[in-house]
């Protein structure tokens, strides 16, 4: 009997190795760039990622108000005049 429970013990560790988490996705590469008035971000496609979104403030942070959302899709950057 002792040894059929060293054998399950190792059959659960063994199943539970296998259902490991899948990776976090790594942060990407993000590059600002300028030239005179224009000003542009780029950064790296995330694997799996399903959209992107800009979290900026046109002017100086007040509280939570200020902030606004852009929704990319899949785009991985943007252009802006200053």
């Amino acid at each position: 009997m002792k040894i059929s429970n060293k054998i399950i013990l190792i059959i659960i560790f063994l199943l539970k190795g296998n259902f490991a988490a899948a990776d976090e996705p790594q942060p990407p590469s993000i590059t600002v760039t300028q030239d005179r008035t224009t000003v542009t971000v780029e950064w790296s496609p995330v694997f799996n990622a399903k959209g992107y979104q800009l979290l900026y403030a046109s002017h100086s942070y007040t509280g939570s108000e200020s902030i606004k959302i852009n929704e990319m899709n899949s785009t991985t950057f943007i252009t802006s005049e200053l």
